[in-house]
């Protein structure tokens, strides 16, 4: 479940003298597990996160998915995944660790054409409320950031 959406007073929308139709999205959540879970649902997790994130943008009108990115930090290693076409799915480089995953600090990156900041938002907390699936809780930081013109 996704605990504390990060609300619009905590974020940032940049606008561009020049649009050049591209969304970007970046942030920062607390990725936990109670009972900690075994790394294959965390990286079941990030897969199926980056995948539906893809998927969502494209459904709300997204013509191109520039970069889809996260990395997760913990105390037994991390975890890498971006998603460059939606096609072919995410590539992910574990090094989690043979541990049982408890919790983490997931940073999140989107570069989106097509479709505002705000949207990309959207479709990064549904994305990660489904890829969560009862399983994980994800509590995003106020540390984040939009653009709505990358460059």
């Amino acid at each position: 479940m996704i605990d504390g959406d990060v609300s619009l007073d905590r974020s940032v929308s940049i606008p561009s003298s020049e649009t050049h139709g591209f969304g970007v999205f970046g942030g920062v959540a607390h990725l936990s597990a109670t009972p900690p879970v075994g790394r294959h649902v965390v990286a079941d997790f990030v897969a199926v996160f980056l995948q539906t994130l893809a998927e969502e943008c494209l459904d709300r009108g997204a013509d191109l998915i520039g970069h889809l990115k996260l990395h997760l930090r913990t105390d037994h290693g991390a975890l890498r995944a971006s998603l460059v076409d939606h096609l072919a799915g995410p590539a992910l480089h574990d090094n989690l660790g043979e541990f049982p995953f408890a919790e983490g600090d997931l940073t999140v990156n989107a570069i989106v054409h097509g479709l505002d900041a705000e949207n990309v938002r959207a479709c990064v907390y549904a994305a990660a409320r489904s890829a969560a699936n009862g399983n994980l809780a994800v509590a995003w930081n106020s540390c984040v950031r939009e653009r709505e013109d990358a460059r």
